[in-house]
């Protein structure tokens, strides 16, 4: 029971988050002020991107140019006139830069009062299907891929939740608080998933002769993998459910969970 509430509570803090930070519906008196941007810079083969926000809600797209596109959205809010908040939006900190073939972003809101709800720059990017590494850092927020994504992901999310449509290729994310979620794919190499206060939900194919670790403090994990699939699972914690119960193949995931339930299904 007591893991119940806990998971409850930061699931309602993560959900307040992001209904304010994604609506720009201001709470009580507050309003909001907004100004947008956008930068499109040639993309070089093979392509490294690194992406680092302070506050942010971000939604990733692919698509067939060779290019990355940037939009950037700057929200500030708060009980002040609205001639006080335009000049807050000069204390945000955007910068963009490339090296050959690596793209890089970074977003700080450099103010004195930085309310992660207060203050954020949304970003919509769009990127090569191609991306050979996508390094994401991002302390508050929320992260989305609507579209596949390829290649190596690289995630350090402090409070944030993540959530991806598809995905093949290496994926390692680490971060404290926030649910990840991964819809569809196929999981390769040595892969894993840390985070110390959320769940893990992934759908996908694992890459036979991998190496796998799901593991999260609080919160529950629930794998589903083709039911052909002949891995080994090592479980750490509650376990509801495991449907693959041979231990003797070369491909090993270890899923642990301090508080709360693990359920491994075939699908």
């Amino acid at each position: 029971m007591k893991y119940k509430i806990i998971i409850l509570a930061v699931l309602v803090q993560l959900s307040l988050f992001s209904g304010c930070a994604s609506s720009g519906i201001a709470l009580g008196p507050k309003m909001e002020v907004n100004s947008y941007s956008e930068k499109v810079i040639e993309a070089e083969k093979p392509l490294v991107l690194d992406i680092s926000c302070d506050s942010s809600n971000i939604e990733v797209y692919t698509w067939e140019k060779n290019e990355v596109k940037f939009e950037m959205t700057k929200r500030v809010r708060g009980v002040e006139e609205e001639e006080i908040l335009t000049q807050k939006l000069n204390n945000f900190s955007v910068d963009i830069d490339k090296i050959e073939n690596n793209i890089i972003f970074k977003s700080e809101y450099k103010g004195k009062d930085k309310n992660p709800i207060d203050k954020s720059v949304d970003l919509k990017m769009y990127i090569p299907k191609a991306t050979e590494t996508l390094n994401l850092q991002l302390d508050i927020g929320n992260i989305k891929f609507y579209d596949d994504i390829r290649g190596v992901l690289n995630a350090d999310i402090n409070m944030a939740n993540m959530e991806i449509n598809r995905f093949v290729g290496v994926v390692n994310i680490k971060g404290d608080v926030g649910n990840v979620k991964i819809s569809s794919g196929k999981i390769l190499g040595q892969s894993s998933i840390v985070k110390n206060i959320g769940s893990i939900s992934v759908k996908t194919e694992l890459e036979e002769g991998g190496n796998y670790t799901f593991k999260t403090g609080t919160g529950n994990i629930d794998l589903m993998i083709p039911k052909e699939s002949k891995v080994s699972f090592e479980s750490v914690g509650e376990l509801e459910v495991n449907e693959f119960n041979d231990f003797s193949y070369p491909t090993k995931a270890k899923v642990e969970t301090t508080m709360g339930k693990i359920g491994i299904t075939g699908y």
